[in-house]
């Protein structure tokens, strides 16, 4: 089963297809690592979950990038673009890679989503995340790194939605070579040859 759907329905299509011993390859975001966990819980022996916000090698790519520059850069912000018909915001990709910069700081940051009604400074232990709707942008994501005078600038576009499908058909032979169990685009990559 590959299940692209929103979180609601995601679950009870996982809850009927694990049970029954069917792999399912999940990319919707909205679900909890609790819920996956359990999820991966009830299927039986020898079935796999796989689940990822991001089906491309590149965010992935982007997500081990901005952990490992956190620590050096621990001013970040988040932005992300989609097409003006995307029902989340900020994206599953959007979170994902700020926890990725979270992972990287030796504190814990606090997540700023809006900032038009703070009259303030920026906050040194912060991550800002914004979101931009518009026309027919499939997906881009950037993640900055701001320091004394120099800035780095993480960007990853997708360039059309095949590439989502080609992510998830990769996902889902991958899961054919696993014992039962829970993965993501991490445990995919890191076993790519």
């Amino acid at each position: 089963l590959v299940d692209f759907t929103q979180p609601a329905v995601v679950e009870a299509n996982l809850r009927a297809a694990l049970p029954a011993g069917v792999d399912c390859v999940v990319g919707t975001t909205g679900l909890s690592n609790e819920t996956l966990d359990e999820l991966a819980a009830i299927a039986p022996a020898g079935t796999c979950l796989f689940y990822a916000p991001n089906f491309t090698t590149g965010a992935v790519l982007m997500m081990q990038f901005a952990k490992a520059a956190a620590p050096y850069f621990p001013e970040a912000e988040v932005l992300e673009f989609h097409h003006a018909r995307k029902l989340d915001a900020p994206s599953g990709t959007a979170l994902m890679l700020a926890q990725a910069a979270r992972d990287g700081l030796p504190y814990e940051p606090e997540y700023v989503y809006d900032r038009h009604s703070r009259r303030q400074k920026r906050a040194p232990q912060e991550i800002g995340i914004s979101s931009i709707r518009g026309g027919s942008i499939v997906g881009e994501h950037q993640v900055i790194f701001a320091g004394d005078e120099e800035t780095v600038i993480l960007t990853h576009r997708a360039q059309s939605r095949g590439i989502f499908a080609v992510g998830a058909l990769r996902a889902a032979a991958f899961l054919q070579q696993q014992p039962a169990g829970l993965y993501t685009m991490d445990d995919l990559l890191a076993n790519a040859e």
